[in-house]
């Protein structure tokens, strides 16, 4: 009884809109969910729901997909319009997997064949609005990282200042580089650190979509399954029900593979990128895989760019070596000409050209960017040198650069530009491996 008790309030903070144009289902689910303890409204139509969903906030929609004038995916689509945290089940009679799937990409959270159980009701409407809940929690631990990285910005800007004065104090010279050192030291930690930080926020982006389509793909199969067991119950099952039974089946399990595989594939490209940015132990790679690898990690920061990245290298070419310090060097290379050189730049193109000889590795990233006057190819690879100081910028993305090259990887790196012409970067390490 107690159970019920909490129950039911916690479910009175939910409020749900109903929409549909059978006025009896419309009394069935709102009895059903007030029985539950939520606050239910209805929409007879979709022009209705329009109505109440611009002038009341609605936690969770559960609308039919077919009704005159405005159906069920524009109902989706205006209250994903409003609110982009509200939680939509689309509600048919038709078991078509295709309505199901654009109904995903649009935005539901659930899809669900009617006429449902209220068991099946209840257990919808619930993990939807915990769904619901748990995306806040991640949007607003996003926010707070957000704030955290802007604080770390700012930081590492009160920090150059702190350097600048204590340059000016004329104290000893083996004791003002030490503590220089020390300082930037900490500051290309925190530049490594907010890279990995994005790229497990893009993971988290990239997953989600095909684990949602694996989840309306496993349902539509529960669904077929249960609707089968009644028929058989019945006994009005025949071969065609089974055959159609079966190519459906067939259907969503590939669906559920191919999307699954996706997420896999995702993840472990990220975790084998992510291991080798903070450690330090040497490995044997794959050049041209793993080059590719690395900038399939920053898709989602480019995701909405019209930049072009083309990379050429043999596909047999061994690097025996640390390869976080190359995943580091390739990913600045990348953001260093999206955000600087294609700069009110409509598109552009990065080009890495990737070969070796019996000793050398040659690394060479170019772009057709702005490009950059003589003095400021002199002081490139200088710390805090940047020409965005007052958009945030660091200045320690081509400093670090040039200390993986000529410190962890014991190579040279030079860079070559002319305004209007783009920039190009030329890294030779040593190859420590060989050509199979």
């Amino acid at each position: 009884m107690g159970d019920d008790v909490d129950r039911d309030k916690k479910n009175q903070d939910y409020k749900i809109l109903v929409v549909d144009d059978d006025p009896l289902i419309l009394t069935n689910m709102e009895r059903l969910l007030a029985r539950e303890g939520y606050r239910v409204d209805r929409a007879e139509s979709g022009e209705t729901a329009m109505d109440k969903l611009r002038d009341i906030g609605f936690d969770l929609v559960m609308t039919d997909l077919v009704m005159d004038r405005v159906d069920g995916m524009g109902v989706l689509s205006f209250a994903k319009g409003l609110y982009p945290d509200i939680a939509v089940i689309m509600i048919t009679g038709f078991a078509d997997m295709k309505t199901a799937f654009n109904a995903i990409r649009l935005g539901a959270d659930d899809f669900m064949l009617k006429p449902a159980e209220s068991e099946e009701i209840y257990f919808r409407v619930k993990r939807c609005l915990e769904s619901r809940e748990l995306k806040i929690k991640v949007n607003q631990r996003t926010l707070e990282l957000e704030d955290l990285n802007r604080q770390l910005k700012k930081d590492i800007t009160q920090r150059k200042r702190a350097e600048t004065k204590l340059q000016k104090t004329n104290m000893a010279l083996s004791d003002s580089l030490s503590k220089l050192k020390f300082a930037q030291d900490k500051l290309i930690q925190s530049e490594k650190l907010a890279s990995l930080g994005g790229m497990v926020s893009g993971i988290v982006h990239e997953i989600n979509t095909p684990i949602g389509i694996g989840i309306t793909a496993s349902t539509f199969i529960k669904q077929l399954i249960s609707k089968m067991e009644k028929n058989l119950v019945n006994e009005t099952v025949d071969v065609q029900a089974i055959d159609k039974l079966l190519k459906k089946t067939h259907e969503a399990a590939a669906m559920i593979h191919a999307n699954l595989g996706r997420a896999g594939a995702l993840l472990e490209n990220f975790k084998q990128v992510s291991v080798d940015q903070i450690s330090e132990i040497p490995r044997k790679i794959l050049v041209d895989e793993y080059i590719n690898e690395v900038i399939a990690s920053l898709s989602v920061e480019l995701k909405h760019s019209p930049h072009r990245i083309v990379v050429n290298c043999p596909q047999n070419l061994i690097f025996d070596s640390r390869p976080g310090a190359l995943a580091q060097i390739i990913t600045n290379f990348v953001m260093n000409s999206v955000t600087h050189g294609f700069e009110g730049m409509d598109q552009g193109e990065i080009l890495f050209e990737i070969h070796a000889d019996d000793t050398t590795l040659y690394l060479n990233c170019r772009d057709n960017g702005k490009g950059m006057g003589r003095d400021a190819v002199k002081q490139i690879f200088d710390p805090f040198y940047t020409t965005r100081r007052e958009k945030g910028g660091t200045g320690l993305g081509l400093y670090v650069v040039y200390n993986l090259v000529t410190k962890a990887l014991s190579g040279t790196i030079e860079c070559v530009s002319t305004p209007g012409r783009g920039t190009e970067f030329k890294v030779k390490v040593p190859l420590n491996g060989w050509m199979v």
